[in-house]
Formats: C-alpha cells, structure tokens, sequence
C-alpha cells in the first residue's frame, strides 16, 4: 500500500474515534512530506468542513487539491456541496458539471446535487432536467425514488410560479 493511502486510512480511523486534531495533525505532516497530493488536501479540507466546520480553510484546501488534480471528483463534489450550502449556487453548478467527467464520478449523485442547486436559484426547468437525468442514470439504483420525488416537487413549483403570475 502507497504512503499517502496508509496515512488516509489511518487518519479515517481516528477520525471514527473522534480524534479529528490528531489525524488533522498526522495529515499536516504528511502533506509538509508531499505536499501535492490532492487526495491529502482533500482530507484535510474534509476535516476542516464537516469537522471543524471552518469554511474558508475548507476552500483553500479543496483548492489545493483541485490545483493538484484537476479532475479529482471528490474534491470537486465537496467543494460544491460547501458552495451550496453558503448559497454561492453557480460556483457550486460550475464544479459539478466538472466532476460529471471526472473518474468513477457518481453521476447520479452529482447530478441529483445539481438539481437542488437549481432549485436553489428558482431555475425549475433546469432542475427538473438534472433530476430528470439523475433518474435515467440510475434506472437500477434503489435510491431513484427520492429522485423523482425531488422531480415532482419542482414540477409544483414551478406550476405554482406560472399560477402566480396571472
């Protein structure tokens, strides 16, 4: 096993400790090692995002990663799910249409995140369409209920701006 995936696994495991400051410090010493992984720095922006819940040194660090692998989907993913969440939805859009080529891309998932964006921004047609997409994508996959329900509900919304209007 390489290195870097012998240090993720292991800081994994003392993250499911909840021992977050110390795989965070195994992590910052691997990355001053080799410090252009990408798989590390997303890591470590993993961490400061969902554990530590500090944005801005969450972005750097999906940054970082990105800037080393340009393709990297998880990456791409979390920082558009963080762009999301902070309501800045066409960053969040412009990401994920990168990660739907990036390698072993859930495209599902990608493009179930990027309906919710659209919806974010009141775009029902564009929502309904990734969703739409979504479904087609994972004709096999147990999780396309939620799927078309989120396809119904912009399908309301956007009956009920049309209704509105008049």
């Amino acid at each position: 096993m390489e290195q870097w995936k012998y240090i993720l696994n292991l800081a994994e495991k003392l993250c499911e400790e909840s021992k977050e400051e110390e795989a965070m410090r195994l992590l910052m010493q691997y990355l001053y090692e080799e410090p252009d992984r990408a798989e590390v720095h997303n890591k470590i922006a993993c961490l400061y995002l969902y554990s530590f819940e500090k944005n801005k040194e969450a972005i750097d660090y999906f940054n970082w990663s990105i800037k080393f692998n340009p393709t990297y989907v998880p990456a791409l993913f979390n920082l558009a799910y963080l762009y999301h969440k902070t309501n800045e939805q066409y960053k969040a859009i412009d990401l994920l249409k990168r990660a739907l080529n990036g390698k072993n891309a859930d495209r599902p998932e990608i493009l179930y995140r990027m309906g919710q964006c659209y919806e974010a921004l009141y775009d029902w047609t564009q929502a309904a369409g990734a969703y739409r997409q979504a479904i087609l994508e994972c004709v096999d996959r147990w999780d396309s209920t939620s799927l078309e329900e989120s396809l119904e509900r912009v399908k309301r919304k956007k009956w009920m701006r049309l209704i509105n209007f008049k």
